[in-house]
This record gives structure tokens, C-alpha cells and sequence, in this order.
């Protein structure tokens, strides 16, 4: 990336800056842009519908083979599989109610970068700074699914080796469950209902794994654009009575930033509407996923079996509450420094009144608490530690029921 936005130098938007993310949404349909059309309907039933199935085979073997065989271990792998079918769907609702909204904010993004352009190069800078952390959370979200997606392959692939080199040739599942009775008797003694089983899971995966990959970074990224457009305006606030400004010049930029503090503000309250009820589940589903895989791995672990893969579930569950958390405090920190901003920046030292007005009125502004809050409380680290004291009481009470 160009370290600054030189006009014409390079093209600066979103679909540039994070093409990892617009690929994996345009592949599994839930794209902001992407065109509803009949066709594209029929693609996404007969995606959804398998992924669907899916879910109803696992729901089948929680309730009818593994509470009553009193198998917790796999009651909780096949509940843990459950929980994300809702994650992923309720990714997919929001991608499709707040498509407008969400549509809005990319072409906000995009229309500040090309602002952004005939910008000072020290704010450029701030710009391109934000913009490289939100393409870093890119790569952390592809890591992640990647090898939460590939882990699954990986020991089914070794188990078959395994077991072909040291006994006789067995067939390993990518995931395994207990089918029907019809299904189960010739799951592994049939090749081509072998190979269907595990097309069916390896799809369950990678539809999984694209949704995770493709929107779960984007509200970070959109905190963190808020961010450096904060900070961009905290910078202005404090040049504004550091010069030789005459009055009108500076009544003049304190216009311009009170409207360019504005914009941010409307930019952040349409994030807030997106992804107000997300990070509500996702806070909830953490607080579930993390303790019941964990229990499940060490479950497994004592009956001589390592489920290494549910590793990556957990990893994924803290990623999932942590990076939204900590980027919604660094934007309340943000905010905060503004406030402090428009305080300090030597308004005291003029005894023009409009300018006084103006400094008062962005003072009652910025005095808004600008953080990304659920239903019922603020995105932050300290939510966050909530979300984890919860997460151990549920470990606990479930260490000490089946045990």
C-alpha cells in the first residue's frame, strides 16, 4: 500500500483494501451489493438447505442417541455445531435486513478515502494507519477460520493413515455422528455414502468458515474508520488557536469540523443499528460456546481421545467477543480524546463570541458517549470480563454435573 494517498497514485476504497472480505461474502451470496435476483435465490436455498440439513441431522443425534446413551461428550461436539448453525444464521439476517445500512457505510468508507486524498499528509496518515489495523483483523479472521476449517480435514485425512499403517484400512469420518439407523449401518462400509457424509460436513464447514471469515471483521473495521476520523478531528481542534487565525478563519474551521464530526457521529450510529443484536449473540454464544467446548476437549481427553480441532472453536469464540470489544473501547477512548480535545485546545485565551458559542456547542457534542452498546450494555473490555466470569460459572457447573 502507497503510504500516502497521492492522487492518483493508487485507488484507496474498500473493495480494494480488504478484497479478501468482498470475495468470501460475494462467494457464499451475502454480499451488501450483491444483486437479489431468482437466480441468486435459487443458489442460496440450495446452499442454505444443505447447511440446514445439516444442523437437523446433529439436532437428531443430541436427542436420540446421545442424551440417551448419556454420551455428554458428544452431546456437547454435536451442541457446540448447533450453537454456530445459529451464529452463521443470524450473520446471514443481518447481511439481509441491514443491507441498506451496511451498503451505506462501505460507500462512506470509501467516499472519506477519496476526501482523504487532498488531506495533509500527517492525516493521511492517521488514515492509512487505522486502515492497516482493520487489514490486520482481515488476516487474524482468515487465519482462524482457515485452520478452524482445516483442522477437521487434517485429522480425518491422518486418522485414515493412521489406522491403514498400523491395523487394516478404515475409513475416518470428517465429522462423527450417529445417522438414522438405515444411514449408520453402512456408513463406513459403503464408499459412496462414506464420500456423501463427508461432502455433507466439509460443506457445513466451509459454509461456516466463509461467513466467519467474510463479516465477522467488517464492524471492527468499521470502529476503526470512526476512529481515525476522530482522530483526525481531535488533530484539527487543537491547530485551530494554535496559529496567527484570524477570527473568521477560525469560526470558519470550526464549522468545518463540527460537520466533519458530524459525519463520524452518523457513521457511528449506523454501525450502532447494524450491530447492536450481533454483538449481543455474540457476547451470549461466547459466554456458552468457549466453557462447553472446553469441557468437551477435556472430556474427550480423559476417554483417551484428543479433539484437538474443537481447539480452534474455542480460539474462535474468544476472537469473536475480544476483537469487537477491545475496538469499541479504543472508539470510546477516541471519543473521549476529542471531548478532552475541544477543551484544551486554547479556546480560553479568545474573547470572540461566536467562536465561544461554536467551542460550547461542540463541547455539548462531544460529550455524547460514542462506544457500540448492545441491548443491555456497552461493547467494552469490561463486558467483555463479564462474558468470561460467566463463561468459567457455566465451565464449572458443568464440570461438577457430569462429574
Amino acid at each position: 500500500m502507497s503510504s500516502s494517498f497521492e492522487e492518483g497514485a493508487i485507488d484507496i476504497n474498500f473493495e480494494s483494501l480488504f478484497k479478501i472480505i468482498n470475495r468470501v461474502l460475494r462467494a457464499n451470496l451475502s454480499h451488501p451489493k450483491t444483486v437479489r435476483d431468482f437466480q441468486w435465490l435459487c443458489k442460496f436455498c440450495i446452499m442454505y438447505g444443505i447447511f440446514f440439513s445439516t444442523f437437523i441431522l446433529l439436532v437428531y443425534s443430541i436427542i436420540f442417541k446421545d442424551l440417551k446413551n448419556d454420551d455428554s461428550t458428544q452431546a456437547c461436539a454435536n451442541g457446540i455445531l448447533c450453537v454456530i448453525y445459529f451464529v452463521i444464521t443470524f450473520n446471514y439476517g443481518i447481511l439481509f435486513s441491514y443491507r441498506k445500512i451496511l451498503k451505506e457505510l462501505i460507500e462512506t468508507m470509501d467516499s472519506d478515502f477519496g476526501l482523504a486524498k487532498k488531506f495533509p499528509k500527517k492525516e493521511q496518515e492517521i488514515i492509512l494507519k487505522y486502515v492497516k489495523k482493520g487489514q490486520g483483523i482481515a488476516k487474524i479472521w482468515l487465519i482462524v477460520g482457515v485452520c478452524g476449517c482445516s483442522l477437521f480435514i487434517v485429522k480425518s485425512i491422518v486418522l485414515t493413515i493412521y489406522y491403514t499403517v498400523t491395523s487394516e484400512f478404515t475409513l475416518v469420518h470428517l465429522y462423527e455422528l450417529t445417522y438414522p439407523d438405515a444411514v449408520e449401518k453402512v456408513k463406513n462400509t459403503n464408499l459412496l455414502v462414506y464420500c456423501s457424509l463427508y461432502l455433507y460436513f466439509l460443506f457445513y464447514d466451509i459454509f461456516a468458515t466463509l461467513m466467519l471469515i467474510g463479516f465477522s471483521p467488517m464492524g471492527s473495521i468499521f470502529m476503526l474508520h470512526a476512529c481515525g476520523q476522530l482522530e483526525v478531528a481531535k488533530n484539527r481542534i487543537l491547530e485551530i488557536y494554535s496559529g496567527n487565525n484570524s477570527s473568521d478563519e477560525i469560526n470558519r474551521k470550526l464549522k468545518d469540523v463540527a460537520r466533519f464530526i458530524n459525519t463520524t457521529y452518523r457513521f457511528v450510529d449506523k454501525l450502532q443499528m447494524s450491530f447492536k443484536v450481533l454483538y449481543e449473540l455474540t457476547l451470549k454464544s461466547t459466554t456458552i460456546v468457549v466453557p462447553v467446548t472446553l469441557y468437551q476437549v477435556l472430556e474427550s481427553f480423559k476417554k483417551g481421545e484428543f479433539r484437538f480441532e474443537f481447539l480452534t472453536i474455542i480460539f474462535g469464540g474468544v476472537t469473536l467477543s475480544s476483537i469487537p470489544c477491545y475496538y469499541s473501547d479504543v472508539l470510546m477512548e477516541s471519543g473521549e480524546n476529542l471531548r478532552m480535545a475541544v477543551y484544551s485546545c486554547g479556546w480560553e485565551a479568545h474573547w470572540e463570541r461566536k467562536s465561544r458559542t461554536m467551542i460550547l456547542m461542540l463541547l455539548v457534542r462531544t460529550s455524547r458517549h460514542v462506544a457500540i452498546r448492545t441491548m443491555f450494555k456497552d461493547v467494552c473490555l469490561f463486558a467483555l470480563t463479564e462474558i468470561y466470569h460467566q463463561a468459567y460459572a457455566i465451565f464449572n457447573v458443568l464440570n461438577a454435573t457430569w462429574n
